[in-house]
């Protein structure tokens, strides 16, 4: 059914772009204090080493040097996302555990001078064997990394439900490999950034680009043996996240540390090459997966053995390997599922959540087979796909509740704009250039219950003038979401958009909120902008009921206008309303609302329990064009069938899924990083392959609308879910044009001149 609002369901512009476009947003690293003073940071030269000796000597003798901190500087405490896994320091004060950790930072009048000032500091350490390689991190005898866990293990995870081996037994053709996926960068242009005030009664203020303040202050106050309400985080504009400014890092902690001991403000700002060699990683994976399959195409029983590289820390690597199991019998129904993933600690900079946060290298394995096994049944990929798409009111045999689900749909409408049944299979050549296509499906959850604090709050305060103020925690890191929440609160009380204005994040003013991650913004925090705004209104019914002669249940807002549901005539305007409301009491009109992800926490070791209250559902089909000569893959186009429940704004939703696609087809067919030893070699985003908007294939989107119950007006998850099917889509797209199967990324032209060279020899036999 068609919906009729007057703002949600619109593209409306921005609430921020104005700023954005002109210039005149400020991001960490545009502000400027009084007496503010510039941070470098000294980083490891050593993938593992003790720290021996540290003299910054010569460093404090430099002209405008105000002050140097280390490890020791710090209270020595431990921080991490969950008790069993805090394992990281402020600085590291005994030993570093890869190549760019922080070891010491400066204060200085200029960047120039601290800079200078770093490499005058001389540490002594004493090196110590290191493990770069997963598999080799888990064996016994390897390098240990950390005391406290055994084989380097940071964190394991094991499920079982169903029963595999009946699945296998019931199974016509059964096939197993191997897949391989790289660590990847989250890209963002904006790096990370900081400036830190150390005030009176030990209270710090950060001015920090962050995608989670509340996450950054509780690990911040741990991390410095500080109160929660000690740490205060105000967060100016964020030039992205995907994942990647979650938690706090070394330069925050410098910043503060620095700030104590110098009484000024400190601003640290990462350059590129520090990002390289310090930044949160997607995880590698290595992936076995073993899949069962009927004659007919129906899935079976899959069994998965995952390993990830986890770095040197544990950041939030439970969950890391919780979310591939979690996900595997979605969207595709597997009634028999075994996974055991294990995430070894290695001397890397650890790796954390990205966009999709890990579900997307396990598609790729998966969807990879299925497409395999597909082709030796004789079955048309996008049929064993229909055929196993999991449908409205059905459970996963985890126990993920399947609320609204137009899967079905968003395979069939792309199937029928990709022209898949005339493309697939035809190999349609034009010189050394054969094009292929390929075709992978998705889904993601919209919020997820993790513990401890989750909801989503959100406060509106009415204006004399009707105008309205939202507060809320939940941060806009590029993607839109105050635009949406805006668009919402404007709906419910029938503003426009320019009559809602809103504040920056202050963990000091603004309610807590768990942060952007999750894709649960819109969902959750959406929910509770409609929750307060029900607030407002009954605040606004029981002033005005009396003058308009009716119950206060029997009024509505639309338009500037309240007035009785059945006789729209019979009202008064908005601002009269608001005029009554504030008079009659003599109080402001203030309302106040919260959401959760509406279920119970499932269980992140076992895998049992709902996860989200609604899931998005999604495909995609590439179209690619390789150069059989010269091993240079271009994809060509993407469509893009994306069941978000209902879009609130079509074009920032289109411009979630355009993201999602490019950053997913850059891991495919482009970005790595190299290392010798531990050491990055990869240093700039050219070096990286990093697209650029000139790579950018035409990408068509298709809004399928189920109108989820839970969600707002309907809505679901667009921002994550679209890039869990591009790793598998494009790697199906180059088999299609080439007979090369794909089960290694990134695909670089040198790899894949080999494999074609190799499928050349093997014909001739």
């Amino acid at each position: 059914m068609e919906k009729n609002y007057r703002i949600v369901g619109k593209s409306v512009p921005r609430v921020d772009g104005v700023e954005k476009v002109t210039g005149a947003a400020r991001y960490a690293g545009d502000l400027i204090f009084p007496g503010m003073l510039h941070g470098k940071i000294l980083r490891s030269p050593h993938p593992h080493a003790r720290i021996v000796s540290i003299n910054a000597e010569k460093a404090l003798r430099l002209p405008g040097v105000r002050a140097v901190i280390t490890g020791k500087d710090g209270p020595g405490t431990l921080f991490g996302f969950l008790p069993q896994t805090r394992d990281r320091l402020a600085l590291p004060i005994d030993k570093v555990r890869y190549i760019g950790e922080e070891v010491a930072a400066v204060a200085a009048d200029t960047p120039e001078i601290a800079a200078q000032a770093v490499e005058l500091i001389d540490v002594h350490y004493e090196v110590l064997p290191a493990v770069f390689d997963p598999e080799e991190a888990m064996a016994e005898g390897a390098p240990q990394i950390h005391s406290h866990v055994k084989n380097n293990m940071s964190a394991e995870t094991h499920m079982n439900f169903g029963n595999v081996e009946e699945g296998f037994a019931q199974s016509d053709l059964i096939r197993e490999d191997t897949y391989k996926t790289q660590e990847i960068l989250h890209g963002f242009i904006e790096p990370h950034a900081v400036v830190a005030q150390w005030g009176p009664g030990e209270k710090v203020t950060l001015w920090a680009s962050k995608q989670s303040p509340y996450i950054v202050y509780r690990n911040l106050s741990r991390g410095l043996n500080l109160n929660p309400s000690q740490v205060r985080i105000i967060q100016p504009h964020v030039g992205g996240g995907f994942g990647g400014k979650h938690e706090p890092f070394g330069l925050d902690f410098a910043a503060v540390l620095l700030s104590r001991k110098t009484g000024r403000p400190v601003k640290i700002v990462l350059d590129q090459e520090e990002i390289f060699f310090s930044g949160q990683r997607r995880h590698a994976m290595i992936i076995h997966v073993k899949l069962g399959l009927k004659r007919d195409g129906t899935i079976m029983a899959c069994q998965m053995k995952l390993i990830a590289d986890g770095g040197a820390y544990a950041s939030v690597g439970q969950l890391s390997i919780y979310l591939p199991g979690a996900f595997l019998p979605l969207p595709l129904r597997i009634p028999h599922v075994k996974y055991d993933a294990y995430r070894p600690y290695t001397n890397k900079p650890f790796a954390g959540a990205l966009r999709g946060h890990c579900i997307p290298q396990m598609r790729f394995a998966l969807e990879g087979l299925l497409d395999v096994m597909a082709e030796e049944l004789g079955i048309d990929p996008l049929d064993i796909r229909l055929k196993n798409a999991v449908q409205s009111g059905e459970t996963t045999v985890n126990g993920f509740k399947i609320t609204s689900c137009g899967l079905t749909e968003t395979i069939e409408k792309a199937a029928e704009s990709a022209q898949w049944r005339e493309k697939r299979g035809k190999h349609h050549r034009s010189g050394s250039k054969v094009r292929g296509v390929g075709m992978a499906t998705n889904s993601l959850c919209s919020g997820a219950r993790l513990g401890g604090h989750d909801a989503s709050s959100a406060i509106i305060q009415i204006h004399e003038d009707g105008a309205a103020s939202l507060l809320t925690g939940a941060t806009d890191v590029g993607q839109g979401a105050m635009t949406v929440l805006c668009q919402i609160l404007a709906e419910e009380l029938g503003l426009d958009l320019k009559e809602v204005m809103t504040s920056p994040i202050d963990s000091e003013m603004t309610p807590l909120d768990p942060g952007t991650y999750g894709s649960r913004v819109t969902f959750c925090s959406g929910n509770a902008v409609i929750a307060a705004c029900q607030d407002v209104k009954q605040q606004i019914f029981a002033a005005v009921a009396p003058k308009l002669g009716t119950a206060s249940e029997s009024l509505e807002i639309g338009d500037h206008w309240v007035y009785v549901k059945d006789h729209p005539d019979q009202g008064m305007p908005w601002i009269k309303a608001v005029r009554e409301a504030f008079y009659a009491k003599g109080q402001p009109v203030i309302g106040r609302g919260t959401a959760t992800p509406g279920t119970e926490m499932a269980n992140f070791i076992t895998g049992e329990g709902n996860l989200s209250a609604a899931y998005s559902f999604g495909t995609q089909i590439a179209e690619v064009e390789v150069d059989l000569e010269t091993g240079q893959v271009r994809v060509l186009k993407f469509i893009v069938s994306h069941d978000c429940g209902y879009p609130i704004n079509p074009a920032l939703m289109d411009g979630q899924l355009h993201g999602s696609v490019v950053h997913g087809m850059a891991q495919v067919i482009g970005e790595n990083i190299t290392y010798m030893d531990g050491l990055p070699l990869t240093t700039t985003l050219t070096e990286y392959g990093m697209p650029t908007a000139a790579d950018a294939p035409v990408i068509e989107t298709i809004h399928v609308n189920t109108n989820d119950e839970k969600g707002p007006y309907g809505a679901k998850e667009s921002g994550e879910g679209s890039m869990i099917s591009t790793l598998a889509c494009v790697s199906n797209a180059i088999y299609d044009a080439t007979g090369v199967r794909i089960k290694e990324i990134p695909v670089n032209p040198p790899a894949l001149l080999r494999a074609l060279k190799k499928q050349a020899a093997e014909a001739r036999r």
